[in-house]
C-alpha cells in the first residue's frame, strides 16, 4: 500500500492561480535558499495539459495575525538554479530546500564558506551576460505588493532571502510565501510524473491481462478432456482465472490513480471541492480491496487450498476469513482517515492503527512461510512442488519489499516507479509458471 501513498499534501494559495504554496521562515542575517522544477510544459504530453502560465509569485501571508503590523523588508533574490550556483551574493546560504527534482541535483548539498567566496559575483555574472534564465533582485516590503517573477522555459528556479530588519517579538517567527505555480495545474511535479507513470502500468497490466485471457479462453476450448461442466472447468482453470483477475484489477487500479491525480491537478491538494476526498476515498478503499483479496488468496495457497482441498486444515481457512475480514475493516477505517473524507478516531488513533496494520502484514508473512513449509511435504508431483516453491520464495521476496521497503520505495519517483517493475515482473513470471497448471481431483499438478 506504500506504492500508492500519496505525497504529503501542501496548501494552495487563495489566488485564482493555482500554484503550490511553501512557507518560510526568516532570521536575520542568515540567508535562506530555496529551489525547485517548474514546468513550462513546452512539449510533450504535458503540453496537453496546459492551463496557465507558469510563475513564481512571492508574499507575505495575508491572514498572518502574529505580526500585522511589522514593516520588514527582505532583500530577494530570484534566478535559475544553473545560473544560482555560478554566483554569489556575499553571504553563504545557511538554510536550503530543495523539492525532489532539485535535491537530486545537489542544490540542497551545503559547501564550504571558502568555495562560496570563490564564485563571481552576482554583479559580475550580470555583467557577464553568461546567464541562462532571467534575474530578478529587489527588496520585498511585508506591506508592500506581491513579486510575481514569469517565466518562458521549464528549469529548476532558486529563491534566496535575506532581511536584517527583524525585531522583537518577530524573531522567530516571520514567515514568507512562495507560490510555485506550474503550467499544468495544482500538481506536484513529482505527481504529475507519477500520473503518467500509473499510465504506462495501467496499460501494461491491462495488455497481459488481455494475452492472458486469450490464450486461457484459448487451452479451455482446446481441452480435450470430458470435463464439460462449466463449474469444474472453472475449477479447473482457478488458478488462470485469479491470476487473469488480478492483472485487470490492478489495471483498472492504476487507472483509478490516474483519474485520481487528475483531479488532484483540476482542483488542488487543500481544495474545498468534495470530488478531492472522494476520489482519493475511492482509490484508497480500491486499493484494500485488492489487497486483502490478494493476501486471502495467499493465505489460503500457502495453507494448501489447492493441495488436497485444506483436508483436516479447517482451521487454517477460518484464520484466514477472519484475519482477512479484520485486515479489510482496519484498512477501510484507515482509508476514510487518510481520505480526510471523515474523521471516526482522529489522528493519534489513526497513527496507532497504521502500527498495528503494518505488524499484522509481517505476521501474516511469517504465517504464509511456515505454511508453506508444512504445505510443501504434502505436494507429491515434482514439477509442480519446484513451481510452488519458487513461488512462495519469489512472493516472501516481493512481500518483504513492500512491508520493509515501502517507506524507501514511495520517497521518489523513482523509487516508486522501480517498486512498480518488481511488482509487474514477480507478476508476470509467476503467471508464466503456473499457466500450464491445472486444479484435478483437488490437486494442482502441471499439465504438459
Amino acid at each position: 500500500r506504500g506504492l500508492y501513498a500519496l505525497t504529503t499534501a501542501l496548501l494552495l494559495s487563495a489566488a485564482p492561480a493555482l500554484g503550490l504554496v511553501d512557507y518560510y521562515s526568516l532570521n536575520n542575517n542568515k540567508v535562506l535558499q530555496t529551489c525547485a522544477y517548474i514546468s513550462n510544459a513546452e512539449d510533450g504530453i504535458a503540453n496537453w495539459f496546459r492551463s496557465q502560465e507558469p510563475m513564481l509569485k512571492i508574499h507575505f501571508p495575508k491572514n498572518e495575525d502574529s505580526h500585522p503590523n511589522a514593516n520588514v523588508n527582505v532583500y530577494t533574490l530570484i534566478m535559475g538554479g544553473e545560473d544560482m550556483n555560478k554566483a554569489t551574493i556575499g553571504l553563504n546560504p545557511y538554510y536550503k530546500v530543495c523539492d525532489e527534482y532539485a535535491l537530486k541535483q545537489g542544490y540542497c548539498e551545503h559547501e564550504s564558506d571558502e568555495a562560496n567566496a570563490k564564485k563571481m559575483k552576482l554583479a559580475e555574472l550580470i555583467d557577464s551576460k553568461s546567464f541562462s534564465y532571467p534575474i530578478e533582485s529587489f527588496m520585498l516590503n511585508s506591506k508592500g505588493d506581491d513579486h510575481i517573477y514569469k517565466l518562458d522555459k521549464s528549469g529548476i528556479y532558486c529563491v534566496m532571502f535575506l532581511t536584517t530588519d527583524l525585531a522583537e517579538p518577530h524573531l522567530d517567527d516571520f514567515i514568507v510565501e512562495v507560490d510555485w505555480i506550474q503550467s499544468f495545474g495544482a500538481l506536484l511535479v513529482t505527481d504529475f510524473s507519477r500520473m503518467f507513470t500509473s499510465v504506462y502500468f495501467a496499460i501494461a497490466y491491462i495488455i497481459v491481462a488481455m494475452i492472458l485471457s486469450f490464450f486461457t479462453y484459448r487451452k479451455i476450448s482446446r481441452d480435450g478432456s470430458s470435463i464439460n461442466i462449466d463449474v469444474l472447468k472453472h475449477k479447473k482453470y482457478v488458478i488462470q482465472y485469479k491470476t487473469i483477475l488480478f492483472f485487470w484489477v490492478y489495471g483498472i487500479l492504476y487507472l483509478a490513480t490516474v483519474f485520481q491525480f487528475y483531479v488532484l491537478n483540476k482542483h488542488g491538494y487543500g481544495t474545498e471541492s468534495p470530488m478531492v476526498p472522494i476520489t482519493n476515498f475511492a482509490c484508497l478503499s480500491l486499493s484494500t480491496i485488492i489487497t486483502v483479496w490478494l493476501i486471502y488468496n495467499l493465505m489460503l495457497f500457502s495453507a494448501g487450498a489447492w493441495f488436497n482441498a485444506l483436508k483436516g486444515s479447517s482451521t487454517k481457512l477460518y484464520v484466514a476469513r477472519v484475519v482477512s475480514s479484520i485486515l479489510a475493516v482496519e484498512m477501510l477505517l484507515f482509508d476514510i482517515e487518510s481520505s480526510s473524507i471523515y474523521s471516526l478516531i482522529g489522528y493519534g488513533p489513526t497513527d496507532i492503527l497504521s502500527t498495528v496494520i503494518y505488524v499484522e502484514y509481517i505476521l501474516i508473512m511469517l504465517t504464509c512461510i511456515i505454511w508453506a513449509f508444512l504445505t510443501s511435504y504434502s505436494i507429491t508431483d515434482k514439477r509442480t512442488k519446484n513451481v510452488y516453491l519458487i513461488t512462495m520464495g519469489m512472493l516472501s521476496m516481493l512481500f518483504s519489499i513492500i512491508i520493509f521497503g515501502a517507506h524507501f520505495f514511495s520517497q521518489t519517483v523513482q523509487s516508486t516507479a522501480v517498486a512498480n517493475v518488481i511488482e509487474f515482473v514477480f507478476s508476470l513470471i509467476l503467471a508464466m509458471l503456473w499457466f500450464n497448471v491445472v486444479y484435478d481431483n483437488n490437486q494442482l499438478y502441471m499439465k504438459l
